[in-house]
């Protein structure tokens, strides 16, 4: 027994008492013992922090943006009016408070599909300042599309007399047979005021011949496309 006391003695000659060595190689095995984390258990956690972290940037983001937004419509509600207003007001100064008007019309009611529809107009402006002819074409049973705006040349700026047309030599063009269609029109002046819409309907049938409007009555010039595709009813 001596002699193992003497053996357990430290490097300097200190003795180590039963009590220390009975305690430190429990120690050392208890932090030996730790298992290290798996690599996919490490990948985890650093997405559940990076998680956290990046859903809490989120936030912040947009109630920042939600303030700048409820802000700017405040501005625009207490200031933006006001100045629509007066520009409109300059506007009726310089070209006048007359809208345009479309005294006539005229456009087939029928067509074979392949072929392109004219739509005749006659319009006016008191105030010479007619800028633009809004058409848009509503497919029955299909939809509506975006509006098509053909610019008013300075030449027709107080008077339009011509027609508008669309193609509808379009992919699939057959399937058009039997379908329908209305085109709505309106002039807009640059003071920003629009005439009363003038609607169109047009009905494809294989074996209909376009109309003609009466002799004398429209010029037959272009005033430009109705930049609108049609779209058959099987596509």
């Amino acid at each position: 027994m001596e002699d193992n006391k003497k053996a357990m003695t430290t490097a300097s000659g200190i003795p180590v008492s039963d009590n220390q060595n009975s305690q430190r190689p429990k120690a050392l095995e208890k932090v030996g013992s730790r298992a290290p984390i798996p690599f996919k258990e490490m990948e985890r956690r650093s997405e559940n922090i990076l998680g956290r972290l990046f859903r809490s940037l989120d936030q912040r983001w947009w109630l920042s943006f939600r303030r700048l937004s409820v802000g700017l419509i405040i501005t625009f509600a207490l200031t933006g009016c006001s100045g629509i207003m007066m520009s409109m007001e300059k506007k009726e100064e310089v070209y006048g408070k007359e809208p345009p008007m479309i005294t006539e019309s005229f456009a087939s009611k029928e067509m074979r599909p392949g072929d392109t529809w004219k739509v005749y107009l006659k319009a006016s402006d008191p105030g010479a300042d007619m800028d633009y002819i809004l058409a848009t074409v509503f497919q029955v049973g299909k939809k509506v599309y975006p509006v098509s705006f053909i610019k008013v040349q300075g030449e027709n700026s107080k008077e339009i007399n011509g027609y508008i047309y669309l193609n509808t030599l379009v992919s699939g063009y057959e399937f058009l047979n039997f379908s329908s269609l209305n085109l709505t029109v309106q002039v807009k002046d640059k003071a920003g005021h629009f005439s009363q819409p003038v609607e169109f309907p047009l009905s494809f049938f294989p074996r209909a011949v376009q109309g003609s409007p009466s002799p004398g009555v429209f010029k037959d010039q272009t005033l430009g496309p109705v930049m609108t595709t049609l779209k058959p009813r099987s596509l």
